[in-house]
Formats: C-alpha cells, structure tokens, sequence
C-alpha cells in the first residue's frame, strides 16, 4: 500500500487517475477508481485530455476546433475498451444515515458570491467542472478575502441597488460573513453552458457567473451562519439544519 499525503491542490487526484489509466493500459487489468473529491466526468475528462493531447480546458468549454477532433474520437474509442471502473463520492446520493446524522453535501464560494445567493441575485452556482450529485447542499462563505472581492461586491451593490435596499439582503462588506455555512439548496441540475442557455438568463446570472451551471432551488438562508471550515469541491460537513432557523429567499 503506498500513502501519499500532500496540500490541496497539488494534484493528487490526478496522480492517482494516472496512475489507473497507466495500469489499465500496460497491463490490461481491472482497475477500480474510488474517490471523494474528483467526480467520474472530470477523470473521465483528464483521460480524454491526456490520450488526445487537447488542454483540458478546451474540453471543458467545448472549443474543440476541426483538427482536434480526429485525436478527440480515437482518444474515446481507445478509453472505452479500457477496464476502468469509477465509484466517486459526487455520484452517491445523500443515505438515510447520512441525514439522520446530519451530514450534507457543501461547497465554498468565495464571498460576495456566496451571498449573493442568500440575497437572490445567483440562482445557479457556476464552476468550472461538472457533478452528477444532486441533492441538499450547503453553501459555505470562504475565509479568504481581497481588494478584488470587496471591489466586486461594491459593483453588484451599486448595480442591484434597487432590488436589495428596503429589504434585509442588503449587506455591506464589513457585515458579510466568512468562513461560515450561510444556505441550504437543492442542487437539482448541472447543465452544460451553450450560448442558447445564456440568452434564456437575466443579467444578474450573466453578471456573477459562467462556465458550469449548477441549478439551485429552495434557497433558504441560514440565521445566523455557523462557522465551518471549508474544503476544495464538493465535500461532506455535519451541520444538523434541523435545529437552525431557515429563512427562505425569494
């Protein structure tokens, strides 16, 4: 058994999906993927991204030109002969003893965005990958914060001012939470970003997201916040929602 401990995001993740798609084709044996952090499509993504020799970005936005789709479709027909098995965690649905003890799916924003979404400006939380999972999620307010936040979040005030003075939405900066669970949704859809997609939006999800749209319904804000450490991706947090006061969010 091998161990390897590192930092967030130094890709270990990756290392280990290499490691399986090397295996999978020296030695043509079954491989099985287990994984709490990365989703079945985005190994599924890293794979096609390394046999084809196209930036994972490319993929991830659709911007495949006419040349890359020749090594694009021979990259899937050699993959899909491949014995490898995904179970990740995205895919799970929440279990009965998970809600009995209190265990949520969750995810951090960096603020104002997370607000954003407790002041009903942002319907759909935009990233960068995609997830299976749906279900109840908590939306977590980061710790981190920046003269480029404060900057956008004094935009989005000015802009939708009139939609959030008179009511209690309105936060400034310094009153924003941070390093907190501050919603409940329902993370009912991911939908893959077309233009025809972002015409049907109105300007304030044009204005606070892109890539990725993860659809969120039943907004309930959580008052007051609880203080919750928060982790790349989706993760798992014990929060008993419970015995917190949800106000829903129009």
């Amino acid at each position: 058994m091998y161990v390897l401990a590192a930092r967030p995001s130094v890709g270990k993740s990756a290392l280990a999906g290499n490691l399986a798609l090397n295996i999978a084709q020296i030695s043509h044996l079954p491989v099985a993927i287990f994984s709490l952090e990365m989703s079945t499509d985005e190994y599924v993504q890293r794979f096609l991204s390394s046999e084809s020799g196209i930036e994972n970005n490319f993929l991830d936005t659709g911007c495949v030109s006419h040349n890359q789709w020749q090594p694009l479709s021979q990259a899937i027909a050699q993959l899909s002969d491949l014995p490898i098995f995904s179970l990740t965690n995205t895919n799970l649905p929440p279990t009965t003893q998970d809600m009995a003890t209190g265990i949520i799916k969750a995810i951090s924003l960096h603020q104002p965005w997370a607000t954003l979404i407790t002041m009903g400006l942002k319907k759909f939380e935009t990233r960068s990958w995609a997830t299976s999972y749906t279900g109840p999620l908590l939306i977590c307010a980061a710790k981190k914060t920046s003269r480029e936040q404060k900057l956008y979040h004094q935009y989005f005030l000015n802009k939708y001012q009139q939609i959030l003075t008179g009511t209690d939405s309105y936060l400034e900066w310094e009153d924003l939470p941070f390093g907190s669970a501050i919603a409940a949704v329902e993370l009912t859809a991911c939908i893959k970003m077309t233009q025809a997609f972002i015409n049907q939006q109105p300007e304030t999800e044009i204005d606070t997201g892109d890539w990725k749209p993860g659809q969120l319904d039943n907004i309930r804000r959580i008052v007051p916040p609880i203080p919750i450490t928060g982790k790349q991706g989706l993760f798992d947090a014990e929060v008993d929602l419970d015995s917190q006061h949800l106000e829903a969010v129009a």
